[in-house]
């Protein structure tokens, strides 16, 4: 019984590339506690994504605060919804490095640009608003916003984690016709809940 349990999960298992932490770290047991770690890093990525994007959309920790504790119905609905893409990420990708790099990336740029609007005119970022960007440079010239310190600090820290994520390579070791139903099937669900 044991026997058939083992080959069907070698059957529905990828095979692994090693990572760069595999090829760096040769003790078994430091190599498994990064492997853990970066699982740990990945598993957390979103909830700290979303505190990236809003520390980035307001510019203030202290407005940050006051938004968890009274909007706390929103605040998750917005980590829920942050998990759901990344999940939608991992089940197409298969490793967590690229999902990583694409959460980080739009939680940095989008607050970001929403800053920056918000700043020169007075208005948040809409969707909209991208119908405009061929004008980006001119806008940029008009805008005399300045990037606060703790944004440079809280982009990097956050990218200092996906470098992380990247040197230990965790992945999903589903093989593809696993994962692809599990995906319809999630967005099929999404759709009509």
């Amino acid at each position: 019984m044991f026997e058939k349990l083992k080959n069907v999960l070698s059957e529905i298992t990828a095979k692994e590339k090693p990572s760069i932490c595999d090829k760096l770290i040769k003790n078994k047991t430091a190599r498994t506690v990064f492997d853990v770690l970066g699982y740990i890093a990945a598993l957390l990525l979103p909830l700290v994504c979303f505190a990236q994007a809003e520390l980035l959309g307001t510019g203030s920790r202290a407005w940050f605060l006051e938004f968890l504790s009274t909007q706390t119905k929103v605040a998750l609905f917005s980590i829920g919804l942050l998990y759901l893409i990344y999940f939608l990420l991992v089940l197409i990708f298969r490793k967590l490095t690229v999902p990583a790099f694409i959460l980080w990336g739009t939680t940095a740029a989008l607050p970001i640009a929403s800053y920056m609007k918000y700043s020169t005119t007075g208005d948040y970022l809409y969707p909209w608003d991208f119908q405009q960007t061929g004008n980006v440079d001119l806008l940029l010239e008009y805008s005399n916003a300045k990037i606060p310190f703790i944004f440079i600090v809280t982009v990097f820290a956050v990218l200092c984690g996906c470098l992380f994520i990247a040197f230990t390579a965790p992945s999903v070791r589903v093989k593809y016709f696993v994962r692809l139903p599990v995906l319809a099937l999630t967005i099929v669900i999404c759709f009509f809940s």
